[in-house]
């Protein structure tokens, strides 16, 4: 259904297939009619702009110009939390990693009969564990 600006008719109940139709007719125009040339920023400070022209063929052209924000401040409590979530972060991550070290590295399973040697052993198989924690 093509546009019709008649529609609807001063003082006539409204129908929801015509209003469906008109708004539906309206839309397929706009991207035949107007396109977005481009949007430039520019720097903090500057004055927002628009331009709009109009070529032969019927169709707007518009484009934009705006200015950045100025750069946010955080407050000192933002920083020191920040901070404190990296180094919490890193140091997680370090953790994981090292105990990857040591997976590799299986328990000592001997039983010797030197009583010496046997807490040795007992020794070396707590530093494993430890290191995988």
């Amino acid at each position: 259904m093509p546009f019709d600006p008649a529609k609807p008719a001063t003082g006539s109940p409204l129908d929801s297939a015509e209003i469906r139709g008109q708004l539906t007719a309206l839309h397929d125009l706009i991207p035949k009619f107007a396109t977005l040339d481009g949007v430039t920023t520019l720097p903090p400070g500057s004055s927002a702009g628009a331009t709009v022209s109009l070529d032969s063929g019927g169709t707007l052209h518009f484009s934009f110009d705006i200015p950045q924000g100025p750069a946010g401040e955080v407050t000192q409590f933002q920083l020191q939390d920040g901070l404190a979530t990296a180094v919490n972060q890193a140091v997680s991550t370090a953790l994981a990693a090292s105990s990857n070290n040591t997976n590799g590295v299986s328990e000592l399973s001997l039983s010797p009969a030197d009583p010496d040697l046997s807490v040795v052993v007992q020794k070396l198989n707590e530093l494993i564990q430890a290191l995988r924690r």
